[in-house]
């Protein structure tokens, strides 16, 4: 922070003598002094010749105090060096202008007074990314048409006496000079007598300056720190690239900030992206260091049609984007597939230093291949379709059923459409809204892209049931002729107008999302980022329970849903999602069937396990038995008691946090040991490590989306990976400051939506409301579409083996990798039906609902997510009608 004592003394920037760390310092009271004599002087002058007396204003005088009389008075007053304490001493003690006038003194007495309250204050409220390591230009000054920059010598750092770039409050009675830190441009030299001796003490020494606005710029380091902060600037707004080169863009930083130099769009783009990128691996590589990684693999094509394969590694429940190949010529098989992964997994293990421990891919052909590759070739790696894909199809298994209520789904849809597209019943909708509930409920459209956008519309549609039931019937003449006067418009009309009326069309209605909300539920947990294998089978028996449970009305559900399940269940790993429930303490053996499971099949499953994902052998280790036996008996060092388990579980819940399983579990050994009880830890750590959804590339390809546009359609695929892998560390960066807030919690089930609108509707009719516009046409999908296909993928996925498949090899004799089934029972596959000791209908199952809770508030967020994507984009429409407040549609 400049000192208060500059307010007296004037500085061109120039250095004292031979001092390098000071600079010049006038004092401000002897140049008026000086300025004062030299305009007597043009005035005298011009009274005794023959030319016409400068008749001047009082602008054009102050503008020639400016420009030549300060000249004149620099060359008449000798300076100070710079330094603090001898300006003090000179404005106190030595300045006779001061001591001489009345008024000088106070305002000496002014400026000494907040030199000694002076203090600087830390910014601590910022936050660290965003603190300057190099001052920021000063407001406009009353004189910043003269001086328009601050001085910057831009091969010396200030010192804490010399004048920093920082703004100053003047002295009222020297307003006419430039404040200290001011730079100073002499006048033409033909038109000033005094600024040849005055350039003959700079000249010499002119700073480098820009050529259009003469102000000194910022020296490099300044300069490239500039260019990141405007990088990630662009990135994290979504700006184009172009934006940089825009003049208006331009014109904008030469006005209020003329010291930097703008990067080219291309310099933006490539090597300054580049260099943040680099910067964002090296940050997460201090992070993931020595720490176990899933690798997830997927395709996407781009608005320019060239398809990209994006991979990204799953590190504790945090993503990173690894890499982005453009498949552009390259086949799609599962040879090809295979060795783009172990491309990938050898840049993983050496760019961010993590143990692969698993791979997940989506089950198309060349991923199921890839996956049996791999556990040929490295069985110590898991591989895992992804079970987000999966529990999408298993709703497309649903959606496959022919039955007559079914068709509700479609009138639902178009309802939603007949409200959304037009303003007139739409107006009346929400003014019966206003009235019984209060605030604004958007009906909401499936989404193709979002998996629970089927449930969350219906779900809607469902709670506004009584609001569309009154419009219908008190305005149900107006709507008739609202679409038009023509015969099939009319039809549309009626054909909407019975269909609200029909009370089979909401019980059905309400059948269908009763059958789609565990189906929701389960797709949000299998595609967090925070999933686990144990999460997984605990899901799939929770939903075998739950449609097993449905009247006997809807056994056709039941057999459909279950039927999905089994055939699922059965592709997979299942030794290892077995393991993973018994390795989760807040579960372990409770829910399964004692007869299909016996106490001795989870230590066989444990030796296989160690076998092969760790290559140890469990056989004749005692210390492994006993850890294994302890933890079964819930004794000793595995006791619930000793693990913390339910002081864990308040904990996490206190803090609104998923439970960590790997925390827990490494709390118990911190060896590196791989036997006896250190090696049952590291099993344990290693399967609740894996990661079983593909999850990460789904999210990579909607920032991509949102990157690569149709009018930025020319971007290169790695150019668009770079700006996403900046974006999202930009992004974790403000989450962990706090500075982005986080949606509220609401209710999930139908029974929660109906209590809430009974306890606050109001029976009261309401007016009609004047006939509106037309809306404009919405984009989104609707479920007919979704449906299929969601039914078409079920469909293709039904038959187990690959066309890209082949044999597995014979093993040669040469091979190293041992049957990890040496010696160790086989594991026979377990029917989901047999598999859990499901409780009867209506009883609680706390071990299956162990991660259910979880699943109902992100269903509740996606439904926030999506009326804010759909509000957003008829933003401009509604606004043009009547300023609607969209976040009170979600309850905010």
């Amino acid at each position: 922070m400049l000192s208060p004592v500059w307010d007296a003394f004037y500085s061109n920037g120039t250095k004292f003598k031979t001092n390098r760390n000071h600079k010049n310092a006038w004092c401000k009271a002897e140049l008026e002094v000086v300025i004062a004599k030299e305009k007597e002087k043009q005035v005298l002058a011009a009274a005794h010749s023959s030319f016409q007396a400068p008749d001047r204003t009082e602008k054009e005088w102050y503008e020639w105090v400016q420009l030549k009389g300060l000249c004149a008075a620099i060359a008449q007053v000798v300076p100070i060096c710079g330094k603090i304490e001898q300006m003090r001493v000179h404005i106190t003690k030595k300045c006779p202008v001061i001591e001489a006038s009345s008024e000088r003194p106070r305002q000496r007495d002014s400026i000494l007074a907040r030199l000694d309250a002076a203090k600087t204050p830390t910014p601590s409220h910022l936050p660290q990314s965003l603190s300057r390591s190099f001052s920021m230009p000063p407001p406009d000054s009353p004189f910043s048409h003269f001086s328009p920059s601050p001085y910057h010598d831009p091969h010396h750092s200030p010192s804490p006496s010399a004048p920093p770039l920082s703004p100053l409050l003047p002295m009222s009675d020297l307003e006419g000079l430039p404040r200290a830190g001011s730079s100073f441009f002499p006048p033409d030299p033909f038109e000033s007598p005094t600024s040849e001796l005055f350039n003959t003490s700079s000249s010499s020494k002119r700073r480098r300056t820009s050529e259009t606005s003469r102000v000194p710029v910022w020296n490099d380091e300044q300069q490239t720190e500039f260019g990141a902060d405007l990088c990630k600037l662009f990135v994290v707004c979504g700006w184009s690239w172009n934006t940089a080169s825009n003049p208006e863009f331009k014109g904008f930083f030469q006005k209020y900030l003329p010291q930097a130099s703008l990067p080219d769009r291309r310099v933006l783009s490539g090597e300054i992206l580049d260099a943040e990128a680099a910067k964002v691996i090296t940050t997460a590589r201090r992070q993931t260091n020595g720490k176990l990684a899933t690798y997830s693999e997927d395709g996407w094509t781009n608005i320019a049609k060239t398809h990209v394969d994006t991979s990204v590694i799953g590190v504790e429940g945090t993503s990173h984007l690894l890499k982005t190949h453009d498949m552009t010529g390259r086949p799609k098989t599962g040879d090809e597939l295979y060795g783009l992964v172990q491309e990938d997994i050898k840049y993983a293990q050496e760019t961010y230093d993590v143990k692969v421990i698993a791979v997940c891919t989506d089950d198309g052909p060349d991923g199921k291949k890839m996956r049996r590759l791999i556990k040929e070739r490295t069985p110590w790696i898991a591989a895992f379709e992804c079970w987000g894909h999966q529990a999408h199809l298993i709703t497309g298994d649903y959606l496959k059923i022919k039955a007559p209520w079914m068709a509700a789904a479609k009138l639902a849809n178009e309802i939603i459409k007949f409200f959304n597209h037009h303003q007139f019943p739409l107006d009346l909708l929400r003014a019966q809204e206003m009235l019984t509930i209060g605030h604004y409920l958007a009906l909401l459209l499936p989404v193709l892209t979002r998996w629970l956008s089927q449930y969350c519309s219906m779900r809607r549609l469902k709670k506004l049931e009584r609001q569309i039931k009154v419009v219908i019937i008190q305005h149900e003449e107006n709507l008739c002729v609202y679409l038009g006067r023509k015969q099939d418009q009319i039809a549309v009309a009626e054909k909407i107008i019975e269909t609200c009326k029909d009370e089979q069309f909401w019980t059905n209605l309400e059948r269908i999302a009763t059958h789609l909300e565990p189906l929701a539920i389960a797709s949000n947990v299998l595609q967090a980022p925070s999933c686990r294998l144990d999460m997984v089978l605990l899901t799939l028996g929770n939903l075998y329970r739950i449609f097993g449970n449905l009247p006997a009305a809807d056994s056709q559900v039941t057999a459909t849903v279950q039927a999905s399940l089994e055939r699922r269940w059965g592709k997979t790993d299942q030794e290892l999602m077995v393991l993973a429930v018994f390795f989760n303490p807040f579960v372990c053996t409770r829910p399964f069937n004692p007869a299909a499971l016996p106490p001795i099949m989870f230590f066989h499953l444990a030796r296989r396990a160690f076998k092969r994902l760790l290559r140890q052998d469990a056989t004749g280790d005692a210390g492994f038995l006993e850890a294994f036996n302890s933890y079964y008996d819930n004794t000793g060092l595995f006791s619930d008691s000793t693990m913390w388990i339910e002081g864990s579980r308040a904990l996490y819940e206190q803090n609104g946090k998923p439970i960590d399983l790997v925390a827990i579990w490494r709390r118990m050994d911190n060896t590196k040991a791989l036997h006896g009880q250190a090696g049952f830890v590291a099993l344990a750590v290693r399967i609740l490590s894996i990661l079983p959804n593909s999850a990460g590339p789904e999210r990579v390809f909607s920032e991509f989306g949102m990157i690569h546009t149709k009018r930025r359609n020319r971007l290169n695929p790695k150019k668009v990976h770079n700006t996403s892998l900046v974006r999202a560390d930009r992004m974790r960066a403000h989450a962990a400051a706090g500075l982005i807030p986080k949606r509220n919690i609401r209710r999930c089930s139908l029974a929660d939506d109906q209590e809430a609108i009974a306890a606050m509707e109001d029976e009261e009719p309401v007016a009609p409301v004047p006939l509106g516009e037309q809306a404009i046409d919405s984009t989104t999908g609707d479920f007919t579409t979704m449906a299929a296909v969601l039914v078409n993928l079920a469909t293709q996925e039904s038959d187990d083996e690959s066309d890209d498949a082949e044999p597995p090899p014979r093993p040669s004799a040469s091979a190293t990798v041992t049957n990890p089934s040496s010696s160790i029972p086989a594991y026979k596959k377990i029917a989901l039906e047999k598999l859990f000791t499901y409780p009867a209908a209506g009883s609680p199952s706390p071990e299956l609902d162990f991660c259910w809770r979880g699943g109902r508030a992100g269903v509740d967020a996606e439904g926030a997510e999506m009326l804010e994507a759909q509000t957003g984009q008829a933003a401009g429409v509604q606004r043009r009608k009547q300023n609607f407040d969209s976040d009170s549609q979600l309850g905010n």
